[in-house]
């Protein structure tokens, strides 16, 4: 198995990769900390993965601009989300 290190040395060479080599990708990361959550991680992954499958983004956007406003048309009485929008 390549590992990640060799993959991106070979885009550098090849010039496959439109990115400008520093000494950011010379440096090793340390161990992770004992008490690192990695469901935590998995958490925030499947979030922005559900998020991202569910339409559009709106990141930036004002409340009364999202799907889920009173002047958009579409608020269900039961959501959370478009109570705090409001």
């Amino acid at each position: 198995m390549t590992s990640n290190r060799k993959i991106l040395e070979e885009l550098f060479v090849n010039n496959k990769i439109d990115l400008k080599r520093g000494g950011l990708f010379d440096t090793q990361a340390g161990p992770m900390p004992q008490d690192f959550d990695f469901n935590r991680v998995e958490g925030m992954m499947l979030g922005l993965a559900i998020g991202d499958s569910l339409g559009r983004t709106t990141e930036g956007w004002l409340p009364r601009n999202t799907l889920c406003h009173p002047s958009s048309g579409y608020c269900p009485p039961s959501s959370a989300v478009c109570h705090l929008a409001a």
